[in-house]
């Protein structure tokens, strides 16, 4: 359930090493989004399951990698202008691993927008708590809690020493 087979669109390419040392590709495979996608793979002549994190394959060029600006990317997001069409042309190339990567990406998306606004109302939060604390901290200074404290403090040794000398007294 849920598998395809490993070839024309679906082909992702990932050569498995079997017990006798011969080298196939997976006859069928599942992708498994989420964000780190992974890849299961089966072959016909093992009952093992493969699995592997799944990223798009680099094409690398004597010129360089090219280096997005954050504008060009928007094009990526979920909910961006043209959204429908981005997703047909995606998959019109018949890479399952540059899908799986896009997804990855609107993924950490999501999560980065998700902590930042967490951030937000942490610091909302914090902020006041701060003023909290601010105004508990000028309400002990105007009862002069410590001094009270202390003095509570100093009697109970008084108290103590107190009894000690009667029951010194007593004979106990």
């Amino acid at each position: 359930m849920g598998f395809k087979q490993n070839d024309g669109d679906n082909f992702i390419s990932f050569p498995i090493k079997g017990p006798d040392g011969d080298v196939k590709q997976a006859e069928y495979v599942q992708v498994i989004l989420h964000p780190n996608p992974i890849i299961i793979r089966l072959r016909y002549d093992s009952d093992k399951v493969y699995t592997k994190p799944l990223y798009t394959a680099p094409i690398f060029h004597y010129t360089g990698k090219p280096m997005y600006k954050a504008q060009e990317l928007e094009l990526l997001k979920k909910d961006a202008e043209g959204e429908e069409q981005t997703n047909h042309m995606i998959h019109r190339l018949h890479d399952p691993s540059l899908t799986v990567e896009v997804h990855c990406f609107c993924m950490v998306l999501q999560e980065i927008d998700r902590l930042e606004e967490a951030m937000v109302d942490s610091e909302d939060r914090w902020g006041e708590l701060a003023a909290m604390q601010l105004k508990t901290i000028q309400r002990l200074e105007m009862a002069n809690a410590l001094l009270q404290i202390k003095d509570q403090d100093d009697g109970l040794v008084d108290d103590i020493l107190q009894l000690v000398g009667e029951s010194t007294q007593c004979g106990c």
